[in-house]
């Protein structure tokens, strides 16, 4: 059984979507359906089922995905490592990485590892928490900067904070709520701009107003770009739902916070690992600097052991 094939199988699953999972992948589409396929037929059973909105694994691909692809993924590692030592070619590093990251610290972490080593590869991938956990799960991500999943849910995974973050509802300078403290009622008589489902900060942000006996704001906008939230709350009276370090940097100079103490939350944000997994020289080389530039050492024999 083809280790890649495997590896496609599970993402296509991971993300409900074989455009999607081609995407990540940065293949065709027809070439991820065929190799699909070969598996399916080296086993002689359907994996997927496809349906209107996507696929789903049959009880068949299941079944595989449940017991193999952990194993396929650990495999997949030990062959890049043996490569490495055999001194093959220098493999390319894949990061995941939050909005907020890519604003911050990440790019120089980055540049100063491209600096030290013009022949490294990077290939990074901006994304929220969930799929980029999927991605990180079924081997297309050597390791994610983001905010840390709870512990129980990362048995599988090795987790090294590099600090907290604030939530803050975000709005323009001159917003009709800023001058006091603000009921969380009042919060939803205006727009929201909002990341989409299911990322843990609308989550996150959905629990704080139904623990208040309220529905959750349905936003206006649902952006993935951080950017583009920041530029539609400072032209409008919409309101976000953000991380405090967002609002430092220069394009938000035009911001301002509400006082919600109702939506008060913290975020505990750092780099996530595979458990056991290995990571490629160029992957230590910027998750090191980027440690260093918070203020944390990473372990010795962090990116193999697994060590939280």
């Amino acid at each position: 059984m083809d280790i890649k094939r495997l590896q496609h199988l599970r993402l296509a699953v991971e993300v409900g979507s074989i455009s999607a999972a081609a995407a990540t992948l940065g293949i065709s589409q027809p070439a991820l359906t065929k190799s699909i396929r070969i598996l399916e037929a080296e086993l002689g059973v359907a994996l997927l089922e496809r349906r209107a909105r996507g696929v789903v694994p049959t009880i068949f691909g299941d079944a595989l995905l449940r017991r193999a692809a952990p194993v396929g993924v650990l495999l997949a590692d030990a062959l890049r490592e043996i490569e490495a030592l055999r001194g093959g070619p220098p493999e390319a590093a894949a990061i995941g990485a939050g909005p907020t990251w890519l604003r911050a610290k990440l790019p120089d972490a980055i540049a100063a590892a491209i600096a030290a080593d013009p022949g490294v590869r990077i290939r990074l991938q901006a994304g929220y928490d969930e799929a980029l956990l999927r991605a990180l799960r079924a081997g297309t991500l050597d390791a994610v900067v983001a905010e840390l999943p709870p512990a129980e849910e990362a048995a599988d995974l090795a987790l090294l904070s590099l600090g907290e973050d604030d939530f803050v509802v975000a709005c323009r300078r001159g917003h009709p709520l800023l001058g006091g403290a603000v009921p969380p009622e009042k919060l939803l008589v205006f727009p929201w701009v909002l990341p989409p489902r299911p990322s843990r900060a609308r989550a996150r942000l959905g629990a704080l107003f139904v623990a208040r006996g309220l529905m959750p704001p349905e936003p206006a906008l649902e952006t993935e770009s951080t950017d583009m939230l920041l530029r539609v709350i400072a032209g409008s009276d919409a309101l976000a739902f953000q991380v405090r370090s967002a609002l430092e940097a220069p394009d938000a100079a035009g911001l301002a916070t509400l006082d919600a103490p109702a939506l008060a939350a913290t975020r505990c944000t750092g780099i996530i690992l595979r458990r056991d997994g290995w990571l490629p020289p160029a992957a230590r080389a910027v998750l090191a600097r980027l440690a260093e530039s918070c203020g944390v050492s990473m372990p010795i024999g962090y990116e193999k052991a697994g060590k939280s």
